[in-house]
């Protein structure tokens, strides 16, 4: 689903979904930004609209900020190609 390229900070495994989510939601609605908020977090995700490669992962990258009361993340990943086809795909 994502691949994450960076890290700065403490990364939210409950957060991946949800990253995904609105990963395809900024995509299918050709939006650039989109604010979550979560009952443990909140959640800034930005579509760069680049395109990254981690070896055979290629796909749309991302720019998100998970906020907690504890701690401020920085994450940059990318959405795999098939997976962001496949959640189309079942959304319809």
């Amino acid at each position: 689903m994502i691949v994450c390229l960076r890290v700065d900070g403490v990364m939210y495994t409950d957060a991946r979904p949800l990253l995904f989510k609105e990963s395809v939601n900024l995509l299918q609605h050709n939006e650039r930004r989109s604010v979550v908020r979560a009952e443990m977090f909140e959640l800034t995700v930005t579509n760069t609209g680049d395109r990254g490669r981690l070896g055979t992962f290629t796909g749309p990258l991302f720019d998100a900020v998970i906020e907690t009361e504890q701690h401020t993340t920085k994450v940059t990943y990318l959405v795999e190609d098939w997976a962001i086809e496949a959640e189309v795909t079942s959304r319809n």
